[in-house]
């Protein structure tokens, strides 16, 4: 609602501001009301190109190109009063019609380029266009490629999918200053920011059709990527700091790179099965998720680490055994033991082959801590395998500000919900006050990988705030085998308009 207001108090209503300036160069006011058309005219009235204006069209630096525009109309009628220029930024309306009235020029077509009517048609049609584009792009439909087996055998490396953002309703750009279709870095560099952070918006998203439910496969942007190494963009900090250490994180740049931050709508792209809801219990039992302590039926073909045996006496000869398994997908451990991640279907008919000795499931053992699982403090010893339980955040809901749940629900007050939050002396401060408790400000989701053994989620990050989806995966559109030819199979046919 916040965000509707602003768009009618800064771009529509100061159209009628707009149409009397027109008028003061002897154009027709009506013309201000054109779409693009009086972009147009407005950029011929300022002696600007006409792209100069025509960047107010794109999702992210309308609001700067906008400001520009004004303070330009300003001088271009000679008017470098600093109160004008502030009342024209600030009061767009008011400050178009005051200084209409202030000027005294008028137009002379003379000295101006006529506007061709055939040209701005063409103009205006290659707007509509790329508008269309972008339109969809941000708030109707995206498409992303899958580079992980996170996901496997759901998604495999190399699936493109559709993603719907209006399932969810479709969340406004929080940086709106940025170079258009990047994501957070420009074309042809590794480390040089597409964005500025010159103007960051507030959080809104727009009505959607449904809220997210159990075994959505949805598509967020990465909550722990707001602190990176630039050398591992994709890799999780935090986790890096729990496994590495701090100091070595910090002072090794060769391996890690540079520490940088980035905004919510400019961390990269993850995608994972939601398993747990607003206010559930969650946990794991030896691999079985429960909420509120019920298993969780899941979707999709999970996967999970298995090692297998081989029989010494077939001395190496696995011929049959690798007609149904990649040799790039294994760690062996010996000539005759490796492992691999499956299903658990695929386990069973590999255990018939004459040539397995075992297949065993890998799994952790209750009370295990593994230190860069969440919330990488050794008072909550889980691991992957044995997790929790933990409660999910739920928007309106109050917690106790205890040293526990700080450790828990800390990050999310601060990070996520912009709070400071510390505990000491026996007693929580909160913004800098003492405070026993919390209510949050938003909803929290956990998500899952369908290959639960090499799928960094939840389990290693934590929450995932609402602010942070982008949409629901749809459908694979496409599929491509990078290890195979466009001739050999490249393209898997068998996957194109897969449901998810």
């Amino acid at each position: 609602m916040i965000i509707t207001i602003f768009l009618i108090y800064y771009f529509i209503l100061p159209l009628i501001g707009l149409s009397f300036v027109f008028s003061a160069f002897k154009i027709p006011f009506w013309k201000a009301f054109i779409p693009i058309y009086n972009y147009f005219v407005w950029a011929k009235i300022i002696n600007k190109p006409y792209i100069y204006l025509l960047f107010i069209l794109l999702p992210y630096a309308f609001i700067f190109i906008y400001i520009v525009a004004l303070v330009d109309t300003c001088f271009h009628l000679k008017i470098n009063k600093w109160y004008a220029v502030l009342l024209i930024v600030v009061f767009p309306l008011v400050g178009l019609i005051y200084i209409s009235q202030l000027s005294k020029h008028s137009y002379n077509q003379s000295k101006h380029i006529k506007i061709r009517g055939k040209t701005v048609l063409i103009a205006a049609l290659i707007i509509i266009v790329i508008l269309s584009i972008s339109s969809i792009k941000h708030y109707w439909y995206e498409t992303f490629s899958i580079p992980s087996s996170s996901m496997e055998n759901t998604l495999k490396i190399g699936d493109l999918i559709f993603v719907s953002k209006i399932t969810y309703g479709a969340k406004l750009p929080n940086t709106v200053l940025a170079v258009p279709i990047t994501l957070n870095v420009l074309p042809l560099t590794k480390t040089t920011n597409s964005y500025l952070n010159w103007i960051n918006l507030p959080y809104y998203r727009l009505p959607g059709f449904t809220m997210i439910k159990y075994n959505d496969v949805v598509v967020f942007n990465f909550p722990g990527g707001d602190t990176i190494v630039t050398k591992h963009p994709d890799a999780n900090y935090y986790s890096l700091i729990s496994k590495f250490g701090r100091k070595e994180v910090l002072n090794n740049i060769n391996e890690f790179g540079n520490i940088a931050t980035r905004p919510v709508d400019k961390r990269e792209p993850y995608i994972k099965r939601c398993v747990g809801l607003p206010g559930d219990s969650f946990k794991i039992n030896k691999q079985v998720i429960f909420i509120n302590n019920k298993p969780l039926a899941i979707k999709g073909d999970k996967q999970y680490q298995y090692i297998i045996s081989l029989k010494p006496e077939y001395d190496g000869d696995n011929k049959t055994l690798f007609k149904y398994i990649d040799k790039k997908r294994i760690d062996r451990y010996s000539d005759y033991i490796f492992s691999m991640s499956m299903t658990k279907k695929a386990a069973e008919f590999l255990s018939g082959l004459p040539n397995i000795k075992s297949i065993r499931k890998m799994m952790y053992g209750k009370g295990m801590w593994e230190k860069y699982i969440f919330p990488f403090d050794s008072t909550f010893k889980w691991n992957e395998d044995n997790y929790g339980p933990i409660w999910i955040p739920k928007k309106g809901s109050t917690i106790t500000l205890t040293p526990n749940n700080l450790l828990l629900y800390g990050r999310c007050i601060e990070t996520h919900e912009g709070n400071k939050v510390s505990y000491a002396n026996g007693k929580t401060y909160l913004n800098g006050k003492i405070s026993s408790t919390y209510t949050f400000k938003m909803n929290y989701y956990w998500m899952m990988g369908d290959n639960r053994d090499n799928s960094t989620d939840s389990r290693y990050w934590g929450f995932l705030p609402e602010d942070h989806i982008i949409g629901k995966a749809e459908f694979i559109w496409l599929s491509l085998d990078k290890n195979k030819g466009w001739f050999s199979g490249k393209i898997r046919f068998d996957r194109i308009f897969t449901g998810l």
